[in-house]
């Protein structure tokens, strides 16, 4: 079989892939070449039968400002539920949290987690929060760096803390890249020589165009 014309970015991309499809930056990676490089090398063997490119969605979590905050203070029902040591009237606790600069949605989510109730106006603190951190603060920690995946333990708070303004979603658009039959064939037979793009006078200068091949151009290739 002929071997197509190939340049040195589209032979590196053609050895990564070989065993596996894997995302743009982990090819990036692997041939030492940039990842926009390493697409418009997919394209160009893709267009001769070599490689397929994937596009996809890619979402990232991360934390909103507020989220942030959050994260470095602690959740308004763990700081409320710290200072909440007896039955308390409602009036008498709110005045506390608002000292305490604590937001009053704090109550809440007491309630919900189980931690208070409110009965014939007094808050009732009840059995202590996990020690440590439980499922929402963990994942407020998770997510001080932006994150593309979530432990499915922790998917339900995901759902809270977005409901709560605390986490956000971001979508972009990714792609891996995967080979053919013939891009195997092809890759098994590629010798890597470094070939010359262009002449230029330090080219010239130096007589490195004597030790390296110029690279052949496919004139029925389209540019991209």
């Amino acid at each position: 079989m002929m071997q197509p014309l190939l340049s040195s970015n589209e032979k590196k991309v053609l050895k990564v892939i070989r065993d596996k499809p894997l995302p743009i930056e982990v090819v990036a990676e692997y041939a030492g070449i940039s990842p926009e490089a390493t697409l418009q090398a997919g394209y160009m063997l893709a267009e001769k039968g070599l490689a397929e490119v994937h596009p996809h969605t890619i979402t990232t979590f991360s934390l909103t400002e507020e989220g942030h905050t959050y994260a470095k203070e602690g959740l308004p029902e763990r700081r409320h539920h710290n200072i909440l040591h007896e039955p308390t009237p409602m009036k008498e606790a709110i005045r506390v949290i608002d000292e305490a600069n604590i937001p009053d949605i704090s109550i809440g989510w007491m309630k919900r987690k189980g931690w208070a109730t409110i009965e014939n106006g007094v808050l009732i603190p009840h059995e202590a929060p996990p020690e440590g951190e439980d499922e929402d603060e963990q994942l407020l920690k998770l997510l001080e760096k932006p994150t593309q995946s979530v432990p499915p333990n922790l998917e339900q708070s995901l759902r809270y803390l977005e409901q709560r303004g605390l986490v956000e979603q971001h979508e972009s658009k990714g792609f891996s890249l995967s080979i053919t039959a013939q891009g195997i064939k092809v890759a098994e037979n590629i010798e890597f020589v470094d070939d010359i793009a262009q002449l230029t006078p330090e080219i010239i200068r130096s007589m490195e165009w004597k030790n390296h091949p110029f690279r052949r151009y496919d004139i029925n290739a389209h540019a991209r």
